[in-house]
């Protein structure tokens, strides 16, 4: 979770302090995608190309998915390099900040954005499937 303490912040943000936990590490992914999003305009294709960057890093794909520059998925990978300084390998640690930090997008930012659109544009779902 990005919830780390308000005094920690700051630092890491900056790259003062290196992370080193769990929480700082998806703290900063956390406002590298943040960034990103308010760079680009909230839309569809920008939350998009968030998640598609947080997958292909766990996938170890291509950066193909922040508008073929790769600046996103380059600068999540630096962070990882830099928290797992030291270490010996990759862990399972990180695999979960990747999708802890997919999964609180999603439902902060894209959930309520594709349930304003829905009600803007119209549900595609079948009445007799939803709840």
């Amino acid at each position: 979770m990005p919830y780390i303490p308000e005094k920690h912040r700051r630092g890491i943000v900056q790259a003062i302090e290196p992370t080193n936990t769990y929480g700082e590490l998806n703290y900063r992914i956390t406002m590298a995608c943040d960034s990103f999003i308010v760079q680009n305009g909230l839309s569809y294709n920008t939350v998009n190309a968030v998640v598609g960057v947080l997958a292909a890093i766990q996938l170890r794909a291509f950066p193909q998915f922040d508008g073929g520059d790769g600046k996103l998925f380059e600068e999540i990978r630096e962070f990882i390099r830099d928290h797992m300084r030291g270490k010996v390998t990759i862990t399972g640690g990180v695999i979960g900040v990747l999708e802890c930090a997919k999964l609180e997008l999603y439902a902060r930012v894209v959930r309520p954005y594709e349930d304003v659109k829905a009600m803007l544009n119209g549900d595609v779902y079948s009445a007799n499937i939803l709840p």
